[in-house]
């Protein structure tokens, strides 16, 4: 089973990386986000079958308005097990939601956390757990920071809630499975794009006279 949850984590770091690397030369407005960390169990029976494992999230987003973006999004859990006889607990989401973020266009300048980007992220997910079909939600919150004045790679740390619905006729257990992912978020885009003019060498649009 160690090697099962291997090939699991394996999987879906390299679809991130490959997810990130086609959207490189991204167009105006998009982006591609990469959230890594580990996963935590909440309750049971999960708790009890399951140690942490890690968590991964690959979200393409089309900003809608500055502060508003949406696009689908493809997750997966991996967590291993805790006790013999059972398999290596998957959770493999597929869903699509939005972000309510802080604006990151040029009116917000500079670098570090004196420009962050607060975010606030919620997503309607498709849920495969071993070989059963549930629906579930994901909400997010976090803080990214731009690592250039370019704005096209943006980092921080963040914080996930994963609630999955069994139902009434999942079998003997019907509560839901909630599990906490904390860790770090990746963003790649296109950037900001600043009008420059000679004599304003910090690419604030103010000249540095």
């Amino acid at each position: 089973m160690r090697t099962m949850f291997r090939s699991v984590v394996l999987f879906s770091f390299t679809s991130s990386l490959l997810a990130i690397s086609s959207v490189v030369s991204a167009a105006d407005g998009v982006s591609v986000k990469l959230d890594t960390g580990f996963a935590i169990p909440l309750t049971d029976p999960q708790a009890a079958r399951f140690h942490p494992g890690v968590g991964v999230k690959v979200q393409p987003l089309v900003g809608l308005t500055p502060w508003l973006d949406v696009g689908p999004s493809v997750s997966v859990i991996a967590m291993p097990r805790a006790r013999h006889g059972i398999v290596t607990g998957t959770v493999l989401g597929l869903g699509g939601g939005l972000r309510i973020k802080r604006p990151r266009d040029a009116s917000n300048t500079g670098t570090g956390w004196g420009a962050a980007s607060p975010w606030l992220d919620g997503d309607v997910q498709y849920v495969r757990t071993g070989d059963k079909d549930r629906p579930g939600v994901a909400l997010g919150v976090g803080v990214s920071v731009p690592t250039s004045e370019s704005r096209n790679l943006w980092v921080g740390p963040f914080a996930r809630y994963q609630n999955v619905f069994q139902g009434e006729h999942a079998g003997h257990d019907t509560r839901d499975a909630k599990i906490l992912v904390l860790g770090l978020s990746v963003e790649l885009g296109s950037g900001v794009v600043r009008q420059t003019f000679d004599g304003d060498f910090d690419y604030d649009g103010t000249p540095d006279s």
